[in-house]
């Protein structure tokens, strides 16, 4: 059977867009098995490949055969393995594989991936963290990103708090965007976010949800005079659990984060206000948004 096969890895937001892409290319390319690279291609990143055991995605990996071809665009992440990366580089330049794909930005769609194709093997390298890639699947999407871990007594304590007020969930991103020096949202667009959303949804509750509380605290002291709620403990391989509660709040003040993108995504009040910044994580991607959401600068 002809194959296509789609590289997994950095975050749980940026493995959820690859989901969202994989499930395209499954409508789109019905004649073709549709495989995850989960270990090669692409690095692992914060608590490694979370598919499984967030959502139970039970995803067919391809094998080490399947590889064949495309061991050229293998960029090894181990700074002793320069020479053999600096070749890799080399026979790229000189000797392309036709019929491997790399996203050239990560955010930015580029539409002739859905186009006839003929040969028997192609593989896709990218996050395509853009919902146009997806869009068509969202029904789906919603129905297979549920959580299947439970949240614990804690978790409930928020989930009854979420659920018994206006609440708006507030995520606010640092730690390795501040480390790998990424675009940081300061205080105007939040405090633009916090304007826009209390002329809309009354009397809001904001459950702040951050990987820095103390920044995260000055920064809702500073920019709003309405109630919030810090949530704390969700690290580690709990992290899913903010984004679980992200996604039951009634509304999302989302960051430049694939993460609190999903969070809201998830969100399936009819009424939702969605706030977004139109600020990318880097100068040369794009915001993650959806075109029903509200953007700011």
């Amino acid at each position: 059977m002809k194959k296509i096969i789609v590289s997994f890895g950095c975050g749980l937001g940026n493995q959820m867009f690859q989901y969202a892409f994989y499930c395209a290319l499954q409508q789109y390319y019905t004649e073709y098995e549709i495989l995850a690279d989960t270990k090669v291609m692409l690095p692992q990143q914060h608590n490694g490949y979370e598919l499984e055991y967030v959502f139970g995605l039970n995803i067919p990996r391809c094998k080490f055969r399947d590889y064949s071809g495309y061991w050229r665009h293998v960029y090894i992440h181990s700074g002793w393995m320069f020479p053999l990366n600096a070749l890799f580089y080399i026979i790229r330049k000189y000797f392309p594989n036709p019929t491997f794909y790399k996203q050239a930005n990560y955010t930015f769609y580029y539409p002739e991936i859905f186009r006839e194709r003929t040969a028997d093997k192609y593989c896709f390298k990218g996050i395509w963290a853009n919902e146009k890639y997806f869009g068509q699947c969202k029904e789906r999407l919603l129905k297979e990103f549920i959580f299947i871990q439970n949240p614990g007594e804690e978790t409930y304590d928020y989930v009854h708090k979420i659920k018994s007020s206006y609440s708006v969930g507030v995520h606010v991103r640092r730690g390795d965007y501040v480390r790998g020096n990424y675009n940081l949202l300061d205080e105007s667009y939040y405090r633009k976010a916090f304007s826009v959303m209390e002329n809309l949804v009354t009397n809001p509750t904001y459950f702040v949800f951050s990987d820095d509380l103390i920044m995260a605290d000055a920064l809702m002291r500073n920019t709003t005079k309405k109630s919030y709620v810090l949530v704390r403990g969700n690290t580690g391989i709990n992290s899913w659990k903010d984004m679980y509660l992200m996604s039951i709040c009634q509304h999302n003040i989302i960051a430049n984060s694939s993460f609190s993108f999903w969070g809201a995504y998830l969100n399936q009040n009819q009424h939702k206000v969605v706030i977004s910044p139109q600020k990318g994580m880097s100068d040369q991607l794009l915001p993650f948004t959806c075109d029903d959401w509200i953007s700011i600068e």
